[in-house]
């Protein structure tokens, strides 16, 4: 893996390697290992006396393909597609559309509508949050 991934990696630089190049790169072993996401060939293949970082790296890499749900996910309202969480924090800003929206009487309720919607995805706690910037909701009282 050293002796020939690594200086085709340097080889190409910033460019895009592509399946197709990393099989002609590694041996057909190890590429079925890569593909079978073998995290021991990792193991396998460090240098002598190179344990420690390697080894914690596995874990790392092992522990995360047993969580496959995120622990915190950032994103809009509109971003969870009505997923709850059991810790949400809401903030009120708002995009220029959105505020424009806000602000016009007529088409209010469904700016207030949306960050109800936000509100009811906590299960345990609801933190909300200060603005960041000058287009903001106030929030209800």
């Amino acid at each position: 893996m050293r002796d020939r991934f690594l200086p085709y990696c340097v080889q190409q630089g910033d460019k895009v390697i592509l399946q197709e190049h990393m099989e002609q790169v590694f041996e057909e072993r190890t590429w079925q290992r890569i593909l079978a996401r073998d995290l021991n060939l990792f193991k396998d293949s460090r240098r002598t006396g190179m344990t420690g970082s390697w080894d914690y790296a596995v874990k790392v890499m092992q522990r995360s393909e047993t969580e496959r749900d995120p622990r915190i996910v950032i994103g809009t309202i509109h971003s969870v597609k009505g997923g709850e969480a059991d810790h949400v924090m809401l903030y009120p800003d708002l995009s220029r559309p959105g505020w424009l929206e806000y602000q016009n009487k007529a088409t209010r309720d469904r700016i207030l509508r949306l960050f109800y919607v936000g509100i009811t995805r906590a299960r345990e706690t609801l933190t909300l949050g200060a603005p960041s910037g000058g287009l903001y909701m106030r929030w209800p009282t």
